[in-house]
């Protein structure tokens, strides 16, 4: 653990204060005479050393307080972004919601994707205030590529709904096919990149998580 500059400066002004008294306890001239009345004026004077004592010692608190803070925030964001990333992959992988995990048949080919939109409240929120900045930049371009396909995926999910809306005939299953091919490309990009990224949040972070 470091020191900081205020603890340094207040063990030198205490040792400082304790090695002049002792010097003067060894000096014949505090000792003759009034020598009630020199004391008193020497801790008088070496009684202001606690001024400054003081000072940096609030200085000290204040700092200390705002590295907890600054150190209960990243932990509280780090946990957030876990919490998201969690119920993302849950979804994508039909844990939570089996019956949103659907399956499209289209010219042979199978596509899977979760027909529910995915949360990205916490991380938008983290951008806006930027906050984000106390991820190292590997983990927030990580980050930021996996909540880009959460909301391409709520994206696609939007324009099918639209196209389903106002198309009822046949053709909607054409116009919908490369919406279905992208949530399946995003989705599987997101189960094998998901789990990476809450591991790595988890290692930087060191906090546990409820299962």
């Amino acid at each position: 653990m470091g020191i900081c500059k205020n603890q340094v400066i207040i063990s030198v002004t205490i040792g400082f204060s304790f090695g002049i008294l002792i010097g003067l306890g060894f000096w014949d001239y505090m000792w003759k005479d009034e020598f009630l009345g020199k004391w008193a004026s020497m801790i008088t004077i070496l009684s202001l050393v606690g001024v400054p004592i003081t000072y940096f010692s609030n200085q000290n608190k204040k700092e200390n307080e705002k590295t907890r803070k600054e150190t209960d925030e990243r932990n509280r964001a780090s946990r957030n972004l876990y919490g998201e990333l969690h119920d993302a992959l849950e979804a994508i992988e039909g844990k939570k919601y089996p019956e949103d995990l659907l399956d499209i048949t289209i010219d042979n080919k199978v596509m899977t994707y979760t027909n529910r939109f995915l949360n990205h409240d916490m991380y938008d929120s983290l951008v806006f205030s930027g906050k984000i900045s106390f991820l190292r930049y590997e983990l927030q371009q990580k980050i930021q590529d996996i909540f880009k396909r959460i909301k391409h995926h709520n994206y696609y999910l939007r324009l099918i709904m639209k196209i389903q809306d106002n198309d009822e005939s046949d053709n909607t299953t054409l116009k919908t096919y490369k919406y279905y091919e992208l949530l399946d490309k995003d989705e599987r990009y997101m189960i094998e990149e998901i789990p990476y990224m809450m591991k790595k949040l988890k290692e930087e972070f060191k906090f546990d998580f409820p299962n």
